[in-house]
């Protein structure tokens, strides 16, 4: 594996590239390169339906912002459809370069170095490298650094921290205040119970009648509630609650959360109904398998279980093949 800069393609969406930052920096950490450079891939016109695929004039329908340099990187990572269009075209200007496609982008898989996809899409390939359910940039250093950050400005009292993350209906998931209620009353209780702290926050997904519905409720329990829509993301508390809790309870629909809350080595509670959506079902399965993620119905526990940490696993796998 090459120790020469590494580039970002994705198209901008948050969970893309999150999962291609993670990747990334993990990659020039261990291989001591320099930072990563990250580029939005924009694709006009019916190029954009039809991507990856490589159309006539497709070359004209695709531009970076910023501009890509003149020269390649050693190592391109792209995230999701779109970038992985942008690869193909990359990787017949600069064949050198290896490629690494994060999630599938369709029907020419064996045109990337490296395909890694998540376990729950149960995808085979020569060239697939899989994990489970999603890449994140946790670290014990990336914990450390949040709890420093927010620990002076996240009130919690003395005792332990419930984190409540809160995401948003999908195609595989309702959430609403119907939904929401069973995990909110069994948080309740454990406030009561352990005289716990809550720190919670909704996504921009989340439905604002949603938010307003949970905001009384949880400043009756002297809860912080952040809302990125109404208080803006410039001081998002996300990281601090991820470092400061010492059990997290997460919605469903969103399996980067959901593996966010897992890196974090704390214990998860979730509420998982049953969904026809087989990818989801799949991805909640394994983790219940396995031990990973607790039932809301379950006693709280407070004692640290181990990390999962993807990025990690996926980044000594690349490198053992290289």
């Amino acid at each position: 594996m090459s120790d020469g800069p590494i580039w970002v393609v994705s198209d901008g969406k948050a969970g893309h590239l999150s999962q291609g930052t993670a990747l990334a920096r993990a990659l020039a950490e261990r291989l001591a390169t320099p930072q990563p450079r990250f580029f939005e891939v924009h694709v006009t016109g019916l190029i954009e339906t039809f991507a990856p695929r490589l159309l006539p004039g497709c070359k004209r329908r695709v531009w970076y912002a910023p501009p890509l340099p003149q020269q390649p990187p050693n190592m391109l990572i792209t995230v999701g459809r779109r970038a992985a269009l942008a690869c193909r075209l990359l990787k017949r200007r600069w064949p050198q370069m290896q490629t690494y496609q994060i999630l599938y982008p369709g029907l020419i898989a064996d045109e990337f170095d490296h395909l890694l996809l998540p376990e729950h899409d149960q995808i085979d390939g020569s060239n697939v490298l899989t994990f489970c359910g999603a890449l994140t940039p946790i670290t014990d250093r990336w914990l450390s650094d949040a709890a420093a950050t927010w620990r002076p400005k996240l009130q919690a009292g003395s005792g332990p921290v419930i984190g409540f993350l809160v995401g948003g209906s999908n195609s595989a998931f309702t959430i609403d205040a119907n939904t929401v209620a069973t995990t909110l009353r069994r948080i309740e209780h454990w406030a009561v119970q352990r005289k716990a702290s809550v720190l919670a926050t909704v996504s921009r997904r989340t439905d604002p009648d949603l938010t307003a519905w949970l905001r009384p409720r949880l400043a009756d329990l002297g809860a912080q509630l952040f809302d990125p829509q109404a208080d803006g993301d410039n001081d998002n508390p996300y990281a601090g609650i991820l470092a400061l809790s010492d059990a997290l309870v997460v919605t469903p629909d969103s399996v980067s959360m959901v593996c966010e809350a897992l890196a974090t080595g704390r214990p998860v509670y979730c509420d998982v109904p049953a969904t026809s959506h087989r990818r989801f079902a799949r991805f909640h399965q394994t983790l219940k398998k396995d031990g990973r993620l607790t039932a809301i119905s379950e006693p709280l526990q407070l004692s640290a279980i181990k990390p999962m940490r993807e990025t990690e696993r996926l980044v000594d796998r690349l490198l053992a093949v290289q």
